[in-house]
């Protein structure tokens, strides 16, 4: 800055001229104003929207391909599962030659009896079955009705099935003979305590009807067969509707109940079975 009275130069800050001693005043020149150079802003960080959609291509790309791939192996593994029935039933059928080649005869025959074995019924085959039956209402013995059921071309009913057995209730119902006392043809030797199915001759024969292997073992009113009742001895058999077990039971009984039960008069009888 110069002095304005002299001219001379005057120390930037010096309030008087050091040649002429004139005050002076010093003044910072101003730059003009400018506006600020605007600096560009930098680059979001991320990828830009092709980059995305090949991203998104590849990813579909890849998933089509394992999807792809899970596939063939499925299919090859389910290829190998099927089952040949015609090949398996053709194995089956060479075996069973050799098997039967390989057997003598004494042994085919064995096979072939043990066969018949196993499909006999499990009742007395000479008399098994359902067959015709008459039920009579007869306050008679148990004697008298064996000697009635023989003299009618029958015998004493012979129960030796379960189907045989449903069969008879469903006769004794639709005839509404619920409250009959039926004699059955079993009994047993005074000295016994086995009953059994008696045959033409009144002779036991066959299984025995109160043992556990008998198919009506469970049909037994529950205690019995008890054999006596007091002083009267019971060895004969009938059944009758038994209203405590709400269900048809077997029981021992004398051979006249009416000597011994008066007022069962009307309430017993016996059916007669024909094989015919």
């Amino acid at each position: 800055m110069k002095c304005p009275n002299c001219g001379m130069e005057v120390k930037e800050n010096a309030k008087f001229c050091t040649n002429c001693g004139t005050p002076v005043e010093f003044r910072t020149e101003q730059q003009p104003w400018q506006q600020p150079e605007m600096q560009p802003a930098p680059p979001k960080k991320g990828m830009n929207d092709q980059k995305k959609i090949l991203l998104i291509v590849g990813v579909l790309v890849l998933a089509a391909v394992l999807g792809l791939v899970v596939k063939t192996i499925k299919n090859k593994d389910a290829e190998e599962d099927v089952f040949d029935m015609e090949e398996f039933l053709a194995e089956e059928e060479e075996k069973e030659e050799e098997s039967s080649e390989d057997m003598s005869e004494e042994e085919v025959d064995e096979e072939s009896e043990k066969d018949v074995e196993e499909e006999e019924p499990v009742y007395d085959s000479t008399e098994g079955g359902i067959h015709r039956y008459d039920y009579v209402i007869d306050d008679c013995t148990w004697q008298e009705a064996f000697a009635k059921a023989r003299q009618a071309g029958g015998y004493l009913v012979h129960i030796n099935s379960r189907e045989e057995y449903n069969y008879i209730l469903s006769d004794i119902a639709r005839l509404g003979y619920n409250k009959i006392q039926f004699r059955l043809g079993g009994r047993r030797d005074a000295n016994g305590v086995d009953y059994y199915w008696v045959d033409e001759n009144n002779e036991l024969y066959g299984d025995v009807l109160n043992s556990p292997e008998y198919w009506a073992y469970g049909e037994w009113m529950q205690g019995e067969p008890s054999f006596q009742d007091g002083d009267i001895a019971e060895d004969c058999m009938d059944f009758y509707y038994y209203e405590n077990e709400n269900r048809w039971t077997w029981n021992d009984v004398p051979n006249d109940i009416i000597s011994v039960v008066p007022y069962f008069s009307g309430k017993i009888g016996y059916i007669v079975e024909y094989e015919d």
